[in-house]
């Protein structure tokens, strides 16, 4: 078997659950060892600088001690760290030359997912919306073409329902805004890159609702059969590929829909991405609590979903 001049595969990830679950790196290394014996062909991607010669074979378990002792002598703190970047270091709005706003258009991902009257269909709490002001605001006041908001309003499971429509948010949205709103019954298509192409002077456009399509989240469960039915990777990539006509810069200010990997949050191509005043907010105090947390420290978390939560529970043990 040829030899490596990189790390082979039983050298174990520091940075993995396996080191909390077992507390013994020899032990650990011994467990990795005896698995992948068979092969040093594999590269790791922990270790990334050339490794010493490794002749041909393990023919012991002594070498993977020698393997053991280089990391650590390599990497005294325990091994390779990866360098953590800040929350509170995110490319935000403000991180961007004002004159680059200028006559540009803006697709801004808000999160408008509001809780409505089940008769009228009349919005009961604008909270969200108001949050958004800060950043639509911004951008029309330095000039931007047109601002392209879109969002997602409940489960409409992929496909369109009259009943998740954002036309009472848009009616909402004008409401508080002061400045008429546009409202465009699709989000994604030819027909929307013309209406938002033809914007000027700030125009407030609102798109239909995200989760219409199923290419948004990727996938969509039968609620009879409980079946999973899964957007083609080409439909995925045409519907984000259409997001990212619509405008020459994007802005995330849906911190709630962040952690999710959907096409109006991940897809956009294009440059510049950035955080918006209320994501900005969110990112300074997430950094501030996790980061550098000031005694006393009580935490309190709400919300339905407490597999959601149990990953900041668990990072918040060794702090609250």
């Amino acid at each position: 078997m040829p030899g490596s001049r990189y790390a082979p595969s039983w050298i174990p990830d520091w940075n993995s659950g396996i080191r909390n679950r077992i507390p013994d790196p020899n032990t650990r290394l011994l467990r990795i060892f005896r698995a992948r014996i068979q092969s040093l062909t594999d590269i790791s991607d922990v270790i990334r600088s050339p490794l010493p010669d490794i002749p041909d074979g393990l023919p012991d378990i002594s070498q993977a001690m020698a393997g053991l002792k280089w990391i650590r002598n390599r990497h005294p703190a325990g091994g390779p760290t990866k360098k953590k970047m800040s929350l509170s270091s995110k490319k935000t709005i403000t991180d961007l030359p004002a004159g680059e706003i200028k006559g540009k258009r803006v697709l801004i991902r808000v999160d408008f997912n509001v809780p409505q009257d089940k008769t009228s269909g009349q919005i009961t709490n604008n909270a969200r919306i108001v949050a958004a002001l800060p950043t639509i605001k911004y951008v029309i006041e330095h000039g931007c073409q047109a601002v392209i908001l879109c969002s997602h309003l409940g489960r409409p499971n992929g496909a369109p329902n009259s009943k998740y429509t954002l036309r009472p948010v848009a009616e909402e949205l004008q409401k508080v805004l002061g400045k008429d709103v546009t409202f465009i019954d699709e989000c994604v298509g030819t027909k929307v890159e013309e209406k938002v192409g033809a914007g000027k002077n700030g125009q407030v456009f609102l798109l239909e609702n995200l989760r219409f399509h199923l290419e948004e989240e990727g996938s969509k469960k039968d609620d009879v059969t409980g079946e999973k039915t899964k957007a083609s990777p080409e439909a995925v990539d045409a519907f984000r590929s259409s997001l990212t006509k619509l405008a020459d810069l994007y802005i995330n200010d849906a911190f709630g829909t962040a952690h999710r990997a959907h096409s109006s949050v991940v897809g956009f191509k294009g440059e510049p991405r950035l955080a918006g005043f209320l994501m900005k907010k969110e990112l300074e105090f997430f950094s501030k609590v996790l980061e550098k947390p000031e005694p006393p420290f009580l935490a309190i978390l709400g919300g339905a979903k407490i597999s959601d939560k149990i990953q900041l529970i668990e990072n918040l043990l060794d702090k609250v």
